[in-house]
């Protein structure tokens, strides 16, 4: 008795399976409070982050409501409700899971009786951080947050971001306006301030307020009282052939006759001489006449002495109160900047200070800083603002800005900068213009054209570059100070001179010469040259945009170093000497647009010569046989419109192909063979950028597919080809989707023009970044594209992608026999005009009801054209009613 080997082994068994399910039962709840306890954890993690994004987005979405007629999408409207409906459910559940996880104390020995849904409390905790996590990612992929208001219609207003602590100069002016003693009214301020952009406001204000009023707007910036007065008569659409035949007087008295019973608000930005107000009646504005209800607003940089004489109100545009500047620049940096480091938000108060409260300071900076997160990097741009800003003249402000740009560029980025210094203030450049001029001072080397627009996409981007048109970049009057100061003073010194844009009607005279490195004298009226001037050190010299009649064989006798000349837009210029020769090192000949005869054979002596632009030189017949081959340096080649072409075409091409080193072109193709040949080469066709294909009367069909090897291609002219029926669309190897064709990505501008026998222009879905379209004299074209056909064709390379989703200009003349554009109508997502003359037949707009929102297409045609035009119904007429404008004839008496 009492021996524990008496003891059944059954009833040990039944002990030892007891003890596994309690140690079992232990682990489980262990196992799920620890679970519970980490979603739990989880889900106030991912909350928190939730609640951040939301904040961020709140935010964003608030800077864009304040832009007038602006509202959220629906969409970020949608999502703020859900995660406001989310975040409190969220809170109750890690509340409620919490409590039970301090019920599940002891591994549940201490666990009261009631019953608990444990389980299914962890199943929730589990699917809400889920939920929590995918409204975060949502959050997180908002591009745009808002959009113009549906009901919002769109007018004449210049388009223009908000005016920051400028309003109440805005309300100043349009008090003053209705003053009838007060005429004229000046902003005043220092450069980069906001007055231009104070004056857009008032612009669109008056548009606003007023009623019955005439309003003209012009950038007056170094333009005399003729070029005023000749902007004010295109304003009213005075200008006739007759027009610049007529004396100033003349022209006087027809803009006041024009005005004299209108009211008129004239806004004139940045002026810089106040005899150019004084002269504004005798331009024909009627500011003496009582009866006028005629005002003028005016901005400048100084407080002109001429104002007082001539009675102006002038108000100061002052720089921002530091609240307004602050409120500024951070919506400009953006909040990942600046919540990147805690140390950055009171660097960029230091720096918001170091900008002085001056509008383009701030906005200039705070674009530069926008992707810079590290204290460090905020502290070099504190440095560079404060040690550099002694070296700058009274506009040292903006000036110092706009360095701490340029300083953060990379070396050749610098070097291309400079060179801006050599052009006039807002002075506007074509892309290709400047890269040419780059690959001839040696800047650019491999893929130049790459790079090129790479580095005025960079300089566009920091705000040293404006964007034009027509692929343009503007080079604003301050940035070209900039550039001419940085290259006087960081070596150039007194090895500068420039006198762009400055009116002269001589030369600098022969002494002026000695010593220069870089002379520029564009755009004036210089018709004659030193006849031996002393340029041993002179490597670029700019005399384009001149009168000139005759330079002297001895003007290039010391040009030893020359290495960029500009003659270009010398209309009156009608030979070259061949003393020209002289200069051996010239890498840039530009001879575009001027009325050269021939070209010298000595000019084969350029062995270095990189770039020659013989563009739009119809008089050029000669081109000495043997020359353009002699170029084996040839890197920029530009054809377009030389006459030459039209006297020794297969020869002057035979050339053009054999320059190995190619990389940049422009040609006309006057002839059927001569284009066989040139499609035959894959190097010419790689570099074409512009081609004129014009009188091919052996061609019946082009095959698109070849030039698809254009990858550069920006602009192509098809002109006077009366047996041209088609340009296919297929691949040499038969295929229906033949691989890797992309199509003409590149192209912008296409003009087709008499080409009688053409059907249709489908191919024209295929040019992506097309911009501009002009369609005339085409009298067999039915259909200008067919969508459908070409789905069917090359679905893989069509399907999925809008056609003429970048079109801003479309004209379509004397196609007498058009019935449509596509079968269906196409949405134009940024056309801004259509033109349509001499087509009778078309009976239906090319576009959808969207286009006509906003009032953003203007439709140009005949009158009895559009009172023909069929309507789904009134209302969709109605719609676009207010974006025509009819044709006004011209007549001649």
């Amino acid at each position: 008795m009492g021996n524990c080997d008496s003891i059944p082994k059954q009833a040990g068994d039944a002990v030892s399976a007891t003890l596994s399910s309690c140690i079992g039962y232990i682990s489980r709840k262990f196992k799920y409070r620890r679970e519970l306890t980490r979603d739990i954890a989880f889900l106030k993690a991912e909350m928190k982050r939730l609640v951040e994004v939301r904040d961020d987005l709140c935010r964003r979405v608030d800077n864009e409501e304040k832009q007038p007629r602006s509202e959220r999408l629906s969409q970020v409207q949608g999502w703020f409700s859900r995660v406001e409906n989310t975040i409190p459910e969220a809170d109750e559940l890690a509340t409620e899971g919490s409590a039970e996880v301090e019920m599940l104390c002891l591994a549940g020995f201490c666990y009261n009786n009631k019953k608990c849904s444990s389980f299914r409390t962890g199943k929730r905790v589990a699917e809400m951080v889920a939920a929590v996590r995918s409204l975060k990612k949502e959050g997180t992929k908002f591009g745009v947050v808002a959009d113009r208001k549906r009901d919002d219609p769109m007018d004449d207003k210049i388009p223009c971001g908000p005016t920051v602590g400028l309003e109440s100069i805005v309300d100043e002016v349009l008090r003053c306006h209705e003053e009838d003693q007060v005429k004229i009214i000046g902003l005043y301020g220092v450069g980069g301030v906001g007055k231009s952009a104070a004056l857009n406001q008032i612009f669109n204000r008056f548009l606003e307020t007023f009623d019955n009023i005439t309003l003209i707007r012009i950038t007056a910036t170094n333009k005399t009282s003729e070029n005023i007065q000749d902007e004010i008569g295109k304003k009213l659409k005075l200008c006739d052939e007759t027009w610049e035949a007529k004396e100033f007087l003349e022209k006087a008295t027809e803009i006041h006759g024009n005005l004299k019973r209108k009211k008129l608000v004239l806004l004139l930005d940045d002026i810089w001489d106040w005899k150019l107000l004084v002269d504004l009646t005798e331009a024909g504005i009627p500011l003496e006449d009582s009866a006028s209800s005629s005002k003028v607003v005016f901005t400048t940089r100084l407080v002109m002495n001429g104002c007082g004489r001539m009675k102006a109100h002038m108000i100061k545009v002052k720089c921002l109160d530091p609240e307004y500047a602050w409120e500024l620049f951070r919506s400009r940096v953006g909040d990942w900047s600046l919540n990147s480091h805690p140390e950055n938000q009171e660097l960029a108060k230091i720096i918001k200070e170091e900008c002085c409260c001056l509008p383009l300071a701030l906005n200039k900076v705070a674009g530069a800083m926008a992707h810079k997160k590290t204290p460090q990097e905020w502290n070099h741009a504190i440095d560079e603002m404060r040690t550099k800003g002694h070296e700058f003249p009274a506009m040292q402000e903006v000036y110092l800005i706009l360095r701490s740009s340029y300083d953060n560029l990379p070396e050749d980025f610098k070097l291309c900068f400079e060179d801006f210094g050599l052009l006039p203030k807002n002075h506007v450049i074509s892309r290709t213009d400047l890269i040419d001029f780059w690959i001839g001072k040696g800047f650019l080397d491999e893929k130049a054209h790459d790079r090129g627009y790479v580095i005025i996409g960079e300089l566009v981007y920091v705000g040293l570059l404006e964007e034009e048109e027509e692929d343009r970049v503007k080079i604003n009057g301050i940035t070209r100070d900039l550039a001419l100061w940085i290259m006087k003073n960081d070596g150039e010194k007194d090895n500068v001179l420039v006198k762009a844009g400055n009116g002269l009607r001589e030369a600098p005279k022969a002494g002026e010469w000695e010593g220069l490195r870089q002379m520029s004298v564009m755009k004036n009226q210089i018709e004659i040259l030193p006849e031996t001037p002393p340029g041993h050190c002179l490597h670029t010299l700019f005399l384009n945009d001149n009168k000139l009649k005759v330079i002297n064989g001895d003007f290039f006798r010391f040009m030893h170093c020359l290495t960029v000349l500009r003659l270009s837009n010398n209309p009156f210029l009608t030979k070259l000497p061949p003393e020209i020769a002289k200069s051996v090192s010239l890498q840039l000949l530009d001879l575009s647009r001027t009325s050269i005869k021939e070209l010298p054979k000595e000019l084969k002596a350029l062995s270095n010569l990189r770039c020659l632009n013989l563009q739009d030189t119809p008089a050029l017949e000669t081109i000495p046989q043997g020359l353009i081959s002699s170029l084996a340096m040839l890197r920029v080649l530009r054809m377009l419109g030389c006459g030459a072409l039209r006297q020794n075409e297969v020869s002057l091409v035979e050339e053009v192909l054999s320059l190995e080193r190619l990389e940049s072109s422009d040609i006309t193709i006057n002839g059927s063979l001569v284009l066989e040949r040139l499609l035959t080469s894959r190097r010419m066709l790689s570099s074409l950028e512009s081609v004129r294909l014009q009188n091919l009367t052996q061609t019946k069909s082009i095959k698109v597919r070849l030039l698809d090897l254009t990858k550069k291609l920006r602009k192509l002219d098809i002109l006077n080809c009366d047996n041209l029926e088609e340009l296919q669309i297929d691949c040499e190897d038969g295929s229906e989707n033949p691989e890797g064709f992309c199509g003409f990505r590149s192209l912008c501008e296409v003009n087709i023009k008499s080409c009688s026998k053409l059907k249709h222009l489908t191919w024209l879905i295929l040019a992506t970044s097309l911009r501009r379209a002009v369609i005339s004299d085409c009298p067999e074209m039915e259909e200008l594209i067919s969508v459908g056909r070409l789905v069917q064709e090359f679905p893989e390379t069509v399907q999925g992608r809008p056609p003429f989703e970048k079109l801003e200009f479309l004209v379509l003349e004397g196609l007498e026999n058009l019935k449509s554009i596509n079968q269906d109508a196409l949405p134009f997502l940024r056309l801004k005009e259509m033109e349509v003359t001499g087509c009778p037949q078309l009976k239906t707009l090319p576009l959808d009801s969207e286009s006509a929102k906003e009032g953003r297409v203007l439709i140009k045609g005949e009158q009895q054209w559009w009172d023909e035009l069929q309507w789904e119904d009134h209302a969709v007429r109605g719609t676009f009613e207010p974006c025509f404008q009819a044709s006004v004839a011209i007549q001649i008496q």
